[in-house]
């Protein structure tokens, strides 16, 4: 759908699947290690479009964290729609469920009905926040890996040396997107990326991961389509 909006709008769409994924056959691939795929990919749209010369990865969730690793390695990338990017460890996993669930639940009419219905299991419910909470207060293990770096530090060492425009879409009632954002809030790196040049940023009110409403799939289209003319297309002409 997101594909037929841009065409309709003179933007030349390329929808895949990564291997093992969705329409793709062969064996399930990794977001980590997915390159290959990418490469093939813009290779077969390239071939299939012989006017397009440059190319905007748009990924959501791992897909816009596969997009990060691979953006520089690949001139003609010039630019990246990041939706809801996935950077999930268990600390900021856990910081984000204390601050944007459990605590907005407490002010749920809805969760106190349910508590004295019976409906929640109270204990289940304190034993959880405790688990989150322990988990909050620890270190994260991925900060203590030395076999492979991390694919939270190949994202940002990707964002780091790509040279082209970017566009993060965050939906407003998403844990995943809580995540990254307090996982970016807490690393100096991150923040200055996210605030550099050529760096938009967009929150889509009341979406869910997956912006799973005919009227939220029409206003990533337009965000992703407006941000192409206005931003993209300029400099590449």
């Amino acid at each position: 759908m997101l594909s037929r909006h841009l065409a309709a709008r003179g933007i030349p769409a390329f929808r895949f699947d990564y291997r093992g994924m969705g329409d793709a056959s062969g064996p399930m691939m990794s977001f980590e290690d997915v390159a290959q795929d990418l490469r093939c990919a813009i290779d077969a749209f390239m071939a299939a479009c012989t006017s397009v010369k440059h190319v905007v990865l748009w990924g959501l969730c791992d897909g816009a964290s596969a997009s990060l690793m691979y953006c520089r390695s690949d001139s003609r990338v010039r630019g990246l729609v990041l939706l809801n990017p996935w950077v999930r460890d268990a600390q900021v996993q856990a910081v984000a469920q204390l601050k944007h669930y459990y605590w907005s639940r407490l002010f749920a009419g809805s969760f106190w009905l349910n508590l004295v219905s019976g409906r929640i299991r109270l204990f289940r419910t304190v034993s959880d926040v405790r688990a989150a909470l322990a988990k909050a207060l620890s270190r994260a293990k991925g900060d203590r890996l030395t076999q492979k770096q991390a694919f939270q530090s190949r994202m940002i060492d990707g964002w780091k040396d790509f040279s082209g425009e970017s566009l993060v879409i965050l939906s407003d009632n998403d844990l995943t997107a809580r995540e990254f954002e307090e996982y970016a809030s807490r690393r100096d790196e991150w923040r200055r990326r996210l605030n550099s040049a050529g760096v938009g940023r967009a929150s889509v009110a009341g979406a869910d991961h997956t912006f799973s409403t005919q009227a939220l799939r029409t206003t990533v289209s337009e965000l992703t389509a407006d941000w192409i003319e206005r931003e993209l297309k300029p400099k590449l002409s």
